[in-house]
């Protein structure tokens, strides 16, 4: 029987762009005994929401904003602040 064999490897992972490169790297640590392969990935913690949210203040019109309120009252949408991240990766996408 062959002893096990150890082999690490880190792999860059970019989960949030501000990030330094050391808070996406996943490292993976992988076993072998006899040509079967063993691994463990090791996922960094999950963020916290305000390390992956910046508060910003803007503008916006009267009429979308009552829509909105009017929307999330009536449990049709849960954060008008999801809407609102939702809608501009949709323009981001469509116009870059």
């Amino acid at each position: 029987m062959d002893s096990p064999q150890l082999s690490t490897n880190i792999i860059y992972h970019p989960t949030n762009p501000f990030e330094g490169i050391e808070k996406s790297m996943i490292v993976e640590t992988m076993y072998s005994i006899e040509d079967k392969v063993f691994s463990t990935d090791v996922q960094p913690a999950k963020t916290k929401f305000h390390d992956r949210h910046t508060r910003y203040t803007t503008y916006i019109e009267n009429n979308l904003l009552i829509i909105l309120k009017m929307l999330q009252e009536t449990n049709q949408i849960e954060h008008i602040s999801t809407v609102i991240n939702e809608s501009i990766k949709e323009y981001l996408m469509l116009h870059f």
